[in-house]
């Protein structure tokens, strides 16, 4: 068994993709974010599973628009003085690894006139992986609401209205394929894929985003 303080990944943040492309098929069907967090983990050998209370981040309000040179903002999530909870377990059998998790939080949002809302914010994710020697494959998915927190719904996490605030509904995922030519040169190809809810959105809102990439990684 473990106990770890401190900002980590969220649990709902692995595996990753095998690109190089910075914040890593944010907002194209991979959900991530590091966070402040308690994190208990228990290990059995073929089983770890863990739980984590998590501080919320901001995520609603874009890095440009803020003011008085503060990154850390006291915004949505954190309104309600309460953590974030989230929890995953991985099967291990032999070269397969199985995963599934998830999250649930609660943020202040005000509507178009200002009347404050408690919205929730959750997700599903499953997440398959497999190797040999020479070949990886990798592939995860999700579910959820309000994601824009871990760059989920292509950065959408909800619509307010004059005297309400929508949830926006997402799911999406991501999959990669690796190959190791030789110690020195690895081969991948992959893609993921953002889809918000239609209903949920705005006119002329995101509906979906897609990727595909391409790395060779020389080590």
């Amino acid at each position: 068994s473990s106990l770890r303080a401190g900002q980590d990944w969220a649990l709902i943040s692995t595996p990753f993709p095998a690109t190089s492309q910075f914040v890593v098929l944010a907002g194209k069907g991979n959900l991530w974010m590091r966070m402040p967090q308690i994190c208990y983990t228990r290990d059995y050998g073929y089983l770890k599973t863990s739980f984590s209370a998590n501080r919320p981040m901001a995520g609603n309000t874009k890095y440009d628009n803020v003011t008085g040179g503060s990154f850390d903002m006291i915004q949505e999530g954190e309104l309600t003085a309460m953590p974030w909870w989230m929890h995953r377990t991985w099967f291990k059998m032999g070269s397969t690894v199985l995963s599934y998790g998830g999250h649930w939080g609660k943020e202040i949002v005000p509507d178009q006139n200002g009347k404050e809302h408690w919205q929730d914010s959750y997700s599903i994710v499953g997440s398959f992986e497999w190797k040999n020697d020479r070949m990886a494959f990798a592939a995860q998915g999700f579910y959820g609401e309000n994601l824009n927190t871990f760059f989920g719904g292509v950065f959408q996490g909800f619509r307010a209205t004059a005297d309400d605030v929508l949830n926006i509904r997402s799911y999406g995922g991501w999959a990669n394929v690796k190959y190791k030519l030789n110690d020195k040169y690895h081969l991948a190809v992959g893609g993921g894929m953002d889809n918000p809810n239609k209903q949920d959105i705005g006119a002329g809102a995101r509906d979906r985003n897609d990727t595909v990439f391409g790395t060779v990684t020389y080590i």
